[in-house]
């Protein structure tokens, strides 16, 4: 009976091994999958933050246009001086672009952080499947030897 048994168990173990193996690829490769994802979601981030940042630019043009326009026709209303005006405009407007870069590559980064987590996450149940298979394999083994193969 137990020359029967002993190659059975191992052959249960090598199964038990390579099922674990195989459940720590399919889990790195969603990891990794996932992480794909987010470095898509970090590109379009920076696609789109482009886009905003060039539609920024345009706004502040015109709203400039008009002052610079406003003031060859009379003055600025309200006090203070052409000059002045044009300077507070244009530190307001280097301060909004400034925010809408930093938020920008700030979205960007937590996604390619997460892209990185994801790959990490893969890698270490990559490394469990393979701890998990070696542990089925050499414990069957091991009992199989000890029942008297």
């Amino acid at each position: 009976m137990s020359q029967i048994a002993a190659p059975l168990m191992i052959f249960s173990s090598i199964m038990q091994a390579g099922g674990a193996i195989s459940q720590g690829r399919a889990q790195r490769d969603a990891y990794n999958a996932q992480a794909l994802e987010h470095e898509r979601q970090a590109r379009d981030i920076e696609v789109g933050g482009a886009q905003q940042q060039r539609e920024l630019e345009y706004q502040q043009n015109l709203v400039r246009g008009q002052q610079v326009a406003g003031a060859a026709g009379g003055g600025v209303s309200g006090g203070g001086s052409v000059l002045e005006l044009l300077q507070e405009t244009n530190r307001r407007d280097a301060l909004s672009r400034a925010n809408l870069g930093y938020n920008i590559q700030s979205q960007a980064f937590g996604q390619r952080s997460a892209a990185v987590s994801s790959r990490f996450a893969g890698t270490q149940a990559m490394r469990a499947g393979q701890i998990a298979g070696i542990t089925a394999l050499t414990s069957g083994t091991g009992m199989a030897l000890a029942k008297g193969f």
